[in-house]
């Protein structure tokens, strides 16, 4: 008898304990950083673009970029995004949204990874745009591209273009790269960047 008693005040104890029979809402968005990589992307046309209103499914529909740089999203119409960043377009989406339908809508962009590319071009064996992928390095992307031809330096250069639409060169030379335990943090290669390997000059 004091057994029974016992289990049933164990079991009265654990689930009538704050936070065990707590649900998980699993229909919350993920929190995605406003300072990421793909959330600071400037989009450009072509981009195909994945938006999903959380738990609205009338709101959730997939765009492509135009060559205006414009998207039509639904109710809101025609909405240019010429130097705009996603989070930049999540933020008018969020405003238009707000003001016409539902209260603090919970918006999540993501854009097709075939439209996250990047450009491999100079003293290469296989010049062309390729499929970006997170953490890939200036190595990766030459072998990715064949190699260097006979007449590089096996010196390369990132152009890369920032949010203010101003472009910046970041010079690699990849025989110190070769050579070094640690990959230099800049040796990344990010969305939209391209890379060009130098010729040697005799």
């Amino acid at each position: 008898m004091f057994k029974k008693s016992l289990i049933w005040m164990l079991f009265a104890f654990v689930f009538m304990t704050p936070g065990w029979c707590a649900e998980t809402d699993l229909t919350a968005p993920p929190s995605a950083s406003t300072n990421s990589p793909t959330a600071q992307r400037m989009l450009r046309s072509g981009d195909v673009l994945n938006i999903t209103v959380w738990q609205h499914k009338d709101l959730t529909t997939t765009v492509i970029v135009d060559e205006e740089s414009n998207v039509e999203y639904l109710f809101l119409g025609v909405i240019s995004v010429k130097n705009k960043t996603v989070h930049d377009l999540k933020e008018i989406l969020r405003k238009g949204i707000s003001e016409n339908y539902i209260v603090d809508p919970k918006i999540d962009i993501t854009v097709d990874r075939r439209s996250l590319t990047f450009f491999i071009a100079g003293e290469i064996a296989k010049p062309g745009t390729y499929e970006f992928r997170p953490g890939i390095t200036v190595l990766e992307a030459v072998a990715m591209a064949g190699g260097f031809t006979d007449y590089a330096s096996r010196k390369v250069k990132i152009v890369r273009r920032g949010d203010d639409g101003a472009e910046r060169e970041i010079k690699i030379n990849t025989k110190k790269l070769l050579r070094a335990t640690d990959q230099r943090e800049d040796s990344r290669i990010y969305v939209d960047d391209i890379l060009v390997a130098d010729r040697a000059w005799l």
